[in-house]
């Protein structure tokens, strides 16, 4: 039987994330993104990604088998720092979660 190549249009983190694991199944993967790659041209003025990584990332990236290459670089985000409109008020944290972990 001839396997069909499956085309991703967006190399972001789902669809870099889903052309991984249809690769290790052996199905041949196109992925088409507009941007050219960041690290061979100038990055996108004012462009960001978002480097949060939440529960259902970590099941997703250990499910694709990446997890253990990821954790070593993680840092734990217990929350974000609110800082006030008003001069010389003090900032604080808003935690993420209902647990500590």
């Amino acid at each position: 039987m001839r396997r069909h190549t499956v085309n991703i249009a967006g190399g972001g983190l789902a669809g870099a994330l889903l052309a991984v694991m249809l690769a290790r199944r052996g199905i041949p993967v196109t992925v088409h993104e507009r941007r050219p790659d960041p690290r061979a041209h100038d990055a996108d003025a004012g462009r960001s990604i978002n480097l949060a990584l939440a529960a259902r990332g970590i099941r997703a990236l250990t499910h694709a088998g990446l997890m253990e290459q990821i954790r070593p670089v993680m840092l734990p985000m217990r929350g974000r720092m609110i800082h006030e409109r008003q001069a010389g008020a003090t900032p604080h944290l808003l935690p993420y979660g209902q647990r500590e972990e």
